[in-house]
C-alpha cells in the first residue's frame, strides 16, 4: 500500500537496468567470439562461466537489487580483460588461478554453512566481492566498488 506510488518509477529502473545489462552482455558476447588468439582461450572459458554464475537462473529475483546494478559494470571488466587477455597471457593466468582458488574456497565454505543450515551475510557478500576483484585485476578502469585484494579476500573467508 505505502509502494503504490513509486512502483511504475521502480518498474521502470528495473526495466532500464535490465536493458543496459542486455547491451553489456550482447557486446561481451561478440568479444567472445571475436576472441580467436591461442592465449585468450582460457580466458574466454572463465568469463563464460562467470556469466554462466551472473545469469543463474532466476538471476533477476535472486540477486540482491544492490548487486544487480553492477552487472552492466561486471560484463564491460569481461570484454576488456578478453581485450587485454592476449598481450599479458601469464599475468591473466595467474590472477585467474586467484579468483579459482578463492571461489573454490568460497564454494566449500557455502557447502558447510548449507549442511549446519546456517546463513551468514558476510558469506553471501563474498560472492560479489569475487566479482569486485575480477574488476580489480582484469580492468582497473573501471574501479572496483569497495577496496578488494585477494589478500583482503582471503582474510574475509577465513571469518565467515
Amino acid at each position: 500500500e505505502t509502494g503504490k506510488g513509486t512502483l511504475g518509477d521502480e518498474v521502470n529502473k528495473l526495466a532500464a537496468l535490465l536493458q543496459r545489462i542486455a547491451s553489456e552482455h550482447h557486446a561481451l558476447q561478440q568479444a567472445v567470439c571475436a576472441a580467436k588468439h591461442p592465449h585468450v582461450l582460457d580466458a574466454v572459458r572463465d568469463v563464460q562461466e562467470q556469466t554462466g554464475l551472473l545469469f543463474a537462473a532466476g538471476f533477476i529475483t535472486c540477486t540482491p537489487r544492490r548487486w544487480l546494478e553492477h552487472y552492466p559494470r561486471y560484463l564491460k571488466a569481461a570484454r576488456v580483460r578478453l581485450e587485454k587477455a592476449a598481450h599479458g597471457a601469464a599475468r591473466e593466468a595467474a590472477q585467474r588461478e586467484q579468483i579459482a582458488q578463492l571461489r573454490q574456497r568460497y564454494e566449500n565454505r557455502l557447502q558447510q554453512a548449507q549442511r549446519k543450515q546456517e546463513t551468514s551475510t558476510d558469506l553471501l557478500e563474498f560472492r560479489w566481492l569475487l566479482e569486485e576483484l575480477r574488476v580489480s585485476l582484469f580492468a582497473q578502469e573501471l574501479k572496483a566498488l569497495v577496496p578488494v585484494s585477494v589478500q583482503r579476500l582471503e582474510k574475509k573467508l577465513e571469518s565467515c
